[in-house]
This record gives structure tokens, sequence and C-alpha cells, in this order.
């Protein structure tokens, strides 16, 4: 369960099995280089995933700056390059994102 800035881990019955607040300061310690708990990969996951459902669609925002930036060959298939230029507030949301990001997609999109 995401809620806030605190990552959980509930029973059926709603009862808090664990929990941690702020859990990306968590990353920051050296136990993370060696280790993750359940909590750790229920963030990870969670964040990457909210990341990945969402970017092809907050990219449609006019704040966004886009152009195709050529091509790149890889294992005998040719990639589309996708230059983006986050707006300066972007980094609020996606906090460690630069302010441009280049993006690749194969011919099937």
């Amino acid at each position: 369960m995401f809620e806030g800035s605190e990552v959980r881990i509930e029973s059926v019955d709603g009862l808090v099995l664990c929990r941690r607040s702020e859990p990306r300061l968590a990353f920051r310690d050296f136990r993370h280089k060696v280790w993750w708990d359940a909590l750790d990969l229920l963030y990870f996951a969670g964040y990457a995933m909210w990341t990945y459902i969402c970017v092809p669609f907050v990219l449609f925002d006019p704040a966004y700056e886009l152009r195709q930036d050529g091509t790149w060959d890889e294992g005998g298939e040719t990639w589309r390059k996708l230059h983006v230029r986050f707006p300066s507030a972007n980094t609020l949301r996606w906090p460690g994102w630069s302010a441009q990001r280049l993006a690749h997609a194969t011919p099937r999109g």
C-alpha cells in the first residue's frame, strides 16, 4: 500500500504487518547495495510501474518538448529516438530525472 510518504504491507483484514516512512530515503544506506527487504521491493516495483505506465500519457502535456532525434541500430533492429525536454517543475514529480531524456522505440512502437 502506498499512501502519502509511506509504504506498508497489510493483511487481508487491514492489519499493518510492516511499514516504512519516506521509503525513498531508505535507499541511501549501505544495506541497499547488498540486499532488499519486502518493503524495498514493494516501493521500487510500485514506483517503477507507476512511472512506466504514466510517462507515455504525461508526455502529451504541452509543457514537454518532444522531437525525433534520428535512429539507433542494435541487434539487427532500427530504433527511433525521441528527445524529451521536461518542464522544470517535473523534477518535483520524478526526483533524480534530468531535464532532458532520450527515449528509444522499436519500429513496432
